[in-house]
């Protein structure tokens, strides 16, 4: 059975990967790939490999649907299909119907963002003290960590677009992206990037008391 988890929501489709693995380890050999890194000889030993203390093997493959098309992509996903292997496919990203056509028996887990979050971000300017009402809006929907991944992605594309970076996304992303750099200025996204790797700092070390919600209310209001 192939399992693939995807969407944009990346800390649950994380958890979820987690979740399925640690359900599985104690029956199942766990052998993990990333998909760059994943060629044909590799995958025919995984497939063809069972332990004397387990009943199967259980492999993992991550980022498979980002390589580029190529003979190789061709013959990942034939063997893939035609293997009855326990499978977790999981992408960072929203996988395509089409793609999705690729194993019509797989198991579906899409992970998506709440709306709430993206409202939040949209409407992030210097100043804007309703954007705090938006994230709490946003935390109530989601986890206050999802909530700040989604922070820092926003800052560092907003940076890149400042910056006059190329940034893989579709236009009508790109376009929003460069009416709201615009409110900022260089330094203030540079500022907004570097209070964000201490917020980041201070959740690894424990050296802050205030909940993550908390933080994140402060820093808006710092803007």
């Amino acid at each position: 059975m192939i399992t693939i988890i995807h969407g944009d929501n990346i800390v649950k489709s994380r958890q979820t990967l987690v979740s399925l693995r640690n359900q599985r380890a104690e029956s199942c050999e766990i052998i993990s790939f990333e998909g760059k890194k994943l060629d044909k000889l590799l995958l025919e030993e995984a497939l063809g490999t069972q332990t004397m203390f387990t009943e199967q093997n259980l492999i993992i493959i991550e980022k498979m649907f980002t390589l580029p098309k190529s003979k190789k992509l061709e013959e990942l996903i034939a063997m893939i299909a035609a293997s009855d292997s326990e499978m977790i496919i999981w992408e960072d990203r929203v996988v395509t119907p089409t793609m999705l056509r690729i194993f019509p028996n797989a198991k579906n887990i899409l992970c998506k963002t709440s709306q709430a979050v993206f409202q939040w971000l949209d409407s992030l300017s210097p100043g804007n003290a309703y954007s705090s009402e938006l994230l709490h809006r946003a935390c109530e929907q989601e986890s206050p960590e999802l909530c700040f991944f989604m922070l820092v992605r926003q800052v560092r594309l907003l940076l890149q677009t400042r910056l006059d970076l190329p940034i893989k996304a579709p236009p009508f992303i790109q376009a929003k992206l460069r009416k709201q750099s615009k409110i900022f200025s260089e330094q203030q996204l540079f500022s907004l990037h570097e209070r964000l790797l201490e917020l980041d700092e201070q959740g690894k070390t424990s050296s802050s008391l205030l909940p993550l919600e908390k933080k994140l209310d402060l820093l808006l209001f710092s803007i």
